[in-house]
């Protein structure tokens, strides 16, 4: 799991849901309580746990995403 301080440094770095959907439009969710830090590449697929394979989405995107890059 990525701590609290590699979620605030995600977010300051942008403040919101990193989801792109087909259209190229990006999730406008930015409430810091409803976002989660994602594995880019999933920590099942020997993603690392690492700010550089981490990425802020929503819950609901990251719950849509599972184990998927």
């Amino acid at each position: 799991n990525f701590s609290k301080e590699v979620k605030d440094i995600l977010y300051r770095r942008s403040p919101r849901c990193q989801h792109i959907d087909e259209n190229g439009i990006q999730c406008q969710e930015s409430d810091y309580s409803k976002l989660e830090v994602d594995h880019i590449i999933p920590w099942s697929q020997g993603g690392q746990t690492s700010i550089d394979n981490a990425q802020l989405l929503c819950k609901y995107h990251n719950t849509q995403k599972g184990n998927r890059n």
